[in-house]
């Protein structure tokens, strides 16, 4: 393996938990996250910095 796949497969790996903590913070699920994480490698923190947080005040305009 060369240096280039190792740094690729690191920073790979290394999203994971990162898109997982941000979707903590962003109030999204976790579990969901990681398996996007896992799926699409360093795209997934981009993803949820795109969407921000979870906007939790649809139901109460919807019920008016």
């Amino acid at each position: 393996m060369d240096w280039l796949s190792l740094v690729i497969v690191i920073v790979s790996l290394g999203s994971i938990p990162l898109a997982v903590s941000m979707a903590r913070a962003r109030a999204r699920s976790p579990r969901l996250w990681f398996w996007i994480a896992f799926l699409v490698g360093p795209l997934a923190p981009l993803l949820l910095a795109l969407l921000g947080g979870r906007n939790e005040t649809r139901a109460s305009t919807t019920a008016g």
